[in-house]
């Protein structure tokens, strides 16, 4: 049997969706869900004929993202130190233990993978991640760009409950307390 809170998860979830859009014509996320295909008039963006002239142009802006299916520690271990500005991570992280290294292993694989001032995109079915606080011990400032209110939706999909922005600052440091 389903508890409280995971039907009050799935009302927050799908009622604001149902209410505020149209998925025939304005929602290709639960179109391609329910019709298993998009139509030419509801699709995302970069299937649009103009984006595809786009794409295959020379300097196309795809050729600045490189995409990754690998473990991300490896990932960060294989790139050079500093050389990513922007890092989206999704919502793994939720899986993480709370009682294991995985969530600060992963973060300071990060650190040293960003640039100063580099930021991490995450996303997460909790409101408030316990993860954030890692993040914020190990050198970043973290910021909600959305946070999901019962009765509304932070966007067409509204899976998640939440979305952080976490921006490298450096490690703090430790000041020693002892006194000559």
């Amino acid at each position: 049997m389903m508890g409280n809170s995971v039907i009050q998860y799935v009302v927050d979830t799908f009622d604001p969706i149902i209410s505020k859009y149209m998925i025939s014509t304005d929602n290709y996320f639960y179109y391609l869900t329910l019709m298993g295909r998009y139509s030419k008039n509801n699709c995302p963006a970069y299937l649009t004929k103009d984006a595809y002239k786009k794409f295959t142009s020379q300097n196309s802006p795809l050729d600045n993202i490189r995409l990754h299916t690998d473990f991300l520690n490896d990932v960060f271990n294989r790139i050079t130190k500093h050389s990513l500005t922007v890092a989206v991570i999704m919502d793994h992280m939720d899986w993480f233990s709370e009682d294991g290294t995985d969530a600060d292993d992963e973060i300071t694989a990060l650190f040293h993978a960003l640039a100063p001032g580099g930021r991490v995109l995450l996303r997460s079915a909790s409101q408030e991640p316990w993860y954030i606080n890692n993040f914020e011990k190990l050198g970043f400032k973290c910021d909600p760009v959305a946070v999901r209110k019962s009765g509304t939706a932070i966007d067409r999909v509204n899976m998640y409950a939440s979305t952080w922005v976490c921006t490298k600052t450096g490690r703090s440091r430790n000041m020693s307390t002892l006194q000559l």
